[in-house]
């Protein structure tokens, strides 16, 4: 049996914690816009008190770490439509990222993560990120989500 889907965007924050393993001050997702069984787009403001905010400019490890939470949002979305308790997982490599510029204090970082292929734990995608429409970053990437407690 199936879940109903949420209504996007998804803002209110038990609902993201029922998505996503992550908590404050490592919580980099705060609007899931979107979910396809092929992708996902979530968004973050760049607040004063990420440990990612580095002379009012949002860091190169926040933004991968941040497209590493969208595809998490993807895993967790898909567990909330079965009714699967959210799984940890972890970057298992990254075969490219460029990053172009860094957002700044204030502004919204929307990545959309692309599935380009899944099989048992590991997922590869690809992520672009953007701000006011402009791209910021890309990335490919695999996760690999942590096993199942016996």
């Amino acid at each position: 049996m199936t879940k109903q889907p949420a209504h996007f965007p998804i803002t209110d924050p038990s609902m993201l914690h029922r998505l996503l393993p992550h908590r404050s001050p490592m919580l980099l997702i705060d609007t899931v816009l979107s979910y396809t069984e092929k992708s996902v787009v979530c968004s973050f403001n760049v607040v004063q008190d990420s440990l990612f905010l580095i002379d009012s400019f949002f860091s190169e490890s926040g933004i991968i770490e941040h497209m590493a939470q969208t595809v998490a949002v993807h895993t967790g979305y898909s567990g909330y439509l079965n009714q699967h308790p959210t799984r940890e997982g972890y970057i298992g490599a990254i075969k490219s990222v460029k990053v172009m510029r860094l957002p700044k204090l204030g502004q919204v970082l929307t990545s959309e993560a692309t599935i380009l292929y899944s099989a048992m734990e590991m997922t590869l995608v690809a992520i672009t990120s953007i701000v006011n429409e402009v791209p910021v970053a890309r990335a490919e990437m695999s996760t690999i989500l942590k096993p199942k407690p016996q």
